[in-house]
Order: C-alpha cells, then sequence, then structure tokens
C-alpha cells in the first residue's frame, strides 16, 4: 500500500495558488485595439416597414386635407343619473282567462282520516329533540376528546366546553 506525498488539504492549497498566479498573469495583460480595417461592401436593402399611425386630422401634417364630418356636439358625454320618479296610477283590472271545466271524474275509494292529536305532537316532537340534543351532545363530546388527544388548545377547548354545557342544559342533563 503506498501513501501519497501530499495530503487532500495540500493539494488544494497548492491548487488555490496555481489559480491565483493565473489569474494575476490575466489581469497583467493590457488588451489594445489593433489598427481600423476598411469599410465594408454596403448591404441589401432591407423589407419595408409597417405603416405609422395616422396623424390628427391636420395637425401633424403640413398638408392640408379635405374637411372630416361634423362632431357630435357632445352626444357621448353623460351626465349624473336622475332621481326615480313617482310610481304612476295602478291600471284597470283586466280580464282573468279561466277555460271551461273538465268532466268530473269517478269517486275515488273511501279512506281512512288519521289524526294526530297535540299530545302525541308533543310527545314526538320532544322525543326528536333530545334525541337530535343527544347525537349533538357525542358530537361535542368527541370533538372535546379529539382536542384533549391532540395536546389541545385550551381556547377551543373551553368553548367546546362550554357549548357542550349549553347542550346539556338544553337537553335538562
Amino acid at each position: 500500500m503506498s501513501h501519497d506525498k501530499y495530503t487532500v488539504g495540500q493539494r488544494l492549497t497548492a491548487h488555490d495558488a496555481e489559480i491565483l498566479a493565473l489569474q494575476q498573469a490575466v489581469k497583467s495583460l493590457a488588451l489594445t485595439p489593433g489598427p481600423q480595417g476598411k469599410q465594408g461592401q454596403t448591404g441589401a436593402s432591407g423589407a419595408d416597414g409597417r405603416n405609422g399611425v395616422d396623424g390628427r386630422n391636420g395637425i401633424d401634417s403640413h398638408v392640408a386635407g379635405p374637411v372630416g364630418p361634423p362632431g357630435r356636439a357632445g352626444h357621448s358625454i353623460q351626465g349624473e343619473r336622475g332621481f326615480r320618479g313617482e310610481a304612476g296610477p295602478a291600471g284597470p283590472k283586466g280580464d282573468s282567462i279561466v277555460g271551461p271545466a273538465g268532466p268530473q271524474g269517478p269517486q275515488g275509494e273511501r279512506g281512512d282520516v288519521c289524526y294526530i292529536g297535540p299530545a302525541e305532537v308533543e310527545a314526538a316532537v320532544a322525543a326528536v329533540r333530545s334525541e337530535l340534543l343527544a347525537q349533538r351532545a357525542k358530537f361535542l363530546g368527541a370533538i372535546d376528546q379529539a382536542i384533549s388527544d391532540n395536546g389541545g388548545n385550551s381556547g377551543a377547548q373551553r368553548l367546546v366546553r362550554a357549548k357542550l354545557q349549553a347542550v346539556k342544559q338544553d337537553a335538562g342533563l
């Protein structure tokens, strides 16, 4: 196994010194302009350019042109919008168009009448309301638990707990 004569650091230092010497040699070179060459041949003519912008009606021109049509005399100037006028009187009542009555259909089958009393309605509303409040309490409890599991944001946790207390009070729990 052979050992290198120089270490990596020594090689880098040697390369840096070489680069510095080359940079100084480049700076010391003085560039001088050479003799002026003779005039070259004239090149071919280029393509025609685009037409310029038309001048304003005789102002930018020294040649008098024909008289143009008269202007719009301020027809394009718009003033402020006026006030809304008063409502006019109601118009006469129109005739309603009613077509002739069709023939009467056959009598249907006799049906059952379902009557739900106020007590049954109140009981059903109370049951559905308590189910909704219980479901809302479950959701708020799950949110509170998720915030607690993730280290919690005390402001968000306080808000969720306050809402949960309000739901419990509404449910009578």
